[in-house]
C-alpha cells in the first residue's frame, strides 16, 4: 500500500503524492482513485464523481523485480488522473411585481392590457394581464453574479377613450455571490430617479354625450306645434274634400225639402228664401276657409230657383 491513502489539494494544482510504494514479490496490485465527498464549507462546488483504476504489475525478471502500472478512468485509458470540480452558486429565482391602475370610468368588462420586458441584449418578453390590480410573474434564473438591466413598459391598447401610460421603467438586479449562494439587490428607476414599484395607471374618459330637457324640447317640438296640420298638407285637403261632400249631400237634402215645402204652401216661399240664405251666411262665416260658402251659394240660387218655378205653376194653374 502507499504510505498514504489519502491525498490532498488545496485550491487548483497538483495534490500531495500519496508516497512510494514498494512490491517484494511479483504479482498485479490493483488501486481505486477517487475523490471523496465535499463539506460544507465548499458550498456551490460540485465533486468529480470520475473512478480511477490504477493497475500495477510486478514481474520478477532475473532475480529483479520490475514493476509497471496501467491507468484507466471509468474503464476507459488513461494518462493522468485529473479530476474537475466545477463551481455553481445557488442560483436566485427572479420575479416581477406589476401593478395596474384605473382612473375615471372603467369599462363594464376588464380589459386586458399588455406589457414588453426587454433585456440588456434586445431579448422580448410579453406579458399579459386583466383588468387592474397586482400582478407577480416569476420565470427566469440568475446562475451567475453580475449586473443584469431590463426596461419594462406597457403596449398601447385601441381604446379611444383611454390615456395608456408610456412610463418606462428600468430594472437593475445586482446579483452577488455570497458563500455559494447568488442574492439579487433590485433598483427600479424612471429616467434616472428611483422609485418604489412598477405601477401603471390608465385613464378613462366619458365621451357618451347627455342630452339635456332644454335639448330634447327644442328638437322634438312643443305639444301644440306637433299636434298643428301644416298649411298644404295632403290630410287638410282630404277633411276640406270631406266637409265639402257633406255639405253637398246636406244642401241636396236641404234642396228636395225646401221644393217639396214650396209646393204644398207657395205663401212660405219668401221664408224658405230667408232662412236659406241665413243659413248660408252662417256657415261661411264658421269655415272662413274650407270653400263651403261657394257651395252654399249655389244651394242658395237653387232653391231660389225651384221656389219661382213652382210659384209660376200653381199661378198657370190658377
Amino acid at each position: 500500500m502507499p504510505e498514504k491513502a489519502v491525498a490532498a489539494v488545496k485550491g487548483e494544482g497538483e495534490a500531495e503524492a500519496f508516497g512510494k510504494v514498494t512490491y517484494d514479490k511479483a504479482g498485479t496490485y490493483t488501486y481505486e482513485i477517487f475523490e471523496r465527498d465535499l463539506d460544507d464549507s465548499y458550498v456551490g462546488y460540485s465533486k468529480d464523481n470520475s473512478v480511477y483504476t490504477l493497475t500495477v504489475t510486478v514481474n520478477d525478471i532475473g532475480g529483479k523485480l520490475a514493476a509497471k502500472y496501467t491507468l484507466t478512468k471509468n474503464g476507459e485509458s488513461s494518462d493522468a488522473l485529473i479530476f474537475v470540480n466545477k463551481y455553481s452558486p445557488k442560483t436566485a429565482s427572479a420575479e416581477l411585481e406589476i401593478k395596474k391602475q384605473i382612473e375615471g370610468t372603467a369599462p363594464a368588462e376588464a380589459e386586458t392590457y399588455s406589457f414588453i420586458i426587454t433585456g440588456g441584449e434586445g431579448a422580448e418578453t410579453t406579458i399579459t394581464i386583466t383588468g387592474a390590480g397586482k400582478f407577480t410573474f416569476g420565470g427566469w434564473t440568475y446562475t451567475e453574479a453580475g449586473v443584469y438591466s431590463y426596461t419594462v413598459s406597457e403596449v398601447k391598447g385601441n381604446a379611444d377613450n383611454c390615456d395608456y401610460d408610456n412610463t418606462v421603467y428600468t430594472v437593475t438586479d445586482t446579483v452577488t455571490d455570497k458563500g455559494g449562494i447568488l442574492v439579487i439587490s433590485r433598483n427600479v428607476t424612471v429616467n434616472g430617479a428611483e422609485v418604489s414599484d412598477i405601477t401603471f395607471v390608465n385613464t378613462y374618459s366619458d365621451d357618451s354625450e347627455v342630452t339635456s330637457p332644454e335639448d330634447e324640447s327644442s328638437e322634438t317640438g312643443s305639444p301644440e306645434e306637433s299636434s298643428r296640420i301644416p298649411e298644404g298638407d295632403d290630410s287638410k285637403e282630404q277633411t276640406t274634400s270631406e266637409d265639402s261632400s257633406t255639405s253637398d249631400s246636406s244642401a241636396a237634402d236641404s234642396s228636395s225639402s225646401s221644393a217639396d215645402t214650396a209646393s204644398s204652401k207657395p205663401s212660405d216661399s219668401s221664408k224658405t228664401e230667408s232662412k236659406s240664405t241665413a243659413a248660408s251666411t252662417n256657415t261661411n262665416d264658421s269655415n272662413p276657409k274650407t270653400g263651403a260658402s261657394k257651395t252654399l251659394a249655389g244651394i242658395e240660387i237653387v232653391l231660389l230657383g225651384a221656389a219661382i218655378c213652382v210659384l209660376k205653376k200653381r199661378k198657370n194653374n190658377k
